[in-house]
């Protein structure tokens, strides 16, 4: 069951879903692709194995159609083992999966 604070964190980004963008550019110095809008898209990461796997939160940054789609995961403290498992939103979340749920 998530915290309040996981919570709290996340609504951030589900009200101003533009937020991961200016981050990622801050804080991690990422080069994103120019967009003109950001939006909240599904958040379900599954695949035909049988587990299902969920973002916390996905947001697509638009130039007309999807041009990066960024997941975020709250995370209040350090797990080594969740960290073995997240690469998998990296893959998942294809950009077919973007571009046929816009």
């Amino acid at each position: 069951m998530p915290s309040r604070s996981h919570k709290d964190l996340l609504r951030l980004f589900q009200n101003r879903p533009a937020l991961v963008a200016e981050i990622a550019r801050s804080a991690l110095h990422a080069e994103l692709p120019e967009f003109a809008e950001a939006r909240i898209d599904s958040a379900n990461l599954n695949d035909l194995r049988p587990a299902e796997y969920r973002a916390d939160c996905v947001v697509l940054l638009l130039r007309d159609q999807p041009v990066l789609g960024m997941i975020v995961e709250v995370q209040l403290n350090s797990d080594e083992e969740k960290g073995s498992g997240r690469p998998c939103h990296d893959t998942e979340k294809s950009q077919t999966d973007f571009l046929s749920e816009s």
